[in-house]
């Protein structure tokens, strides 16, 4: 569907934003639905930043558009490709020289 550089590139990218990918990695992890609360303190505690509400709430909205979560206001889980994208973040955190 893609060429493989622009999978790659994309990849990258995604993989340098910070809130986005640890909001990926918390639901990765957790595997069950959660709330903004608790994605928001997973995310301070895996970035070691203070952090507002309102960044979570915002990436979360992004990443629901993507098709990446899916939820309410209340509770988010992954999707499918969601899944799929956590696989591959993990690998690049795998990777020699990350």
């Amino acid at each position: 569907m893609y060429r493989e550089e622009l999978s790659k590139a994309l990849m990258g990218f995604f993989f340098g934003t910070t809130v986005s990918s640890a909001i990926i990695e918390t639901l990765a992890e957790s595997r069950t639905p959660m709330g903004v609360a608790h994605i928001l303190a997973s995310v301070r505690d895996i970035r070691r930043i203070p952090l507002p509400q309102s960044a979570v709430e915002s990436s979360l909205m992004l990443l629901a558009e993507a098709g990446l979560v899916a939820g309410s206001g209340e509770e988010f889980k992954l999707t499918e490709l969601g899944g799929e994208l956590a696989g591959k973040l993990a690998e690049l955190r795998k990777a020699p020289g990350k």
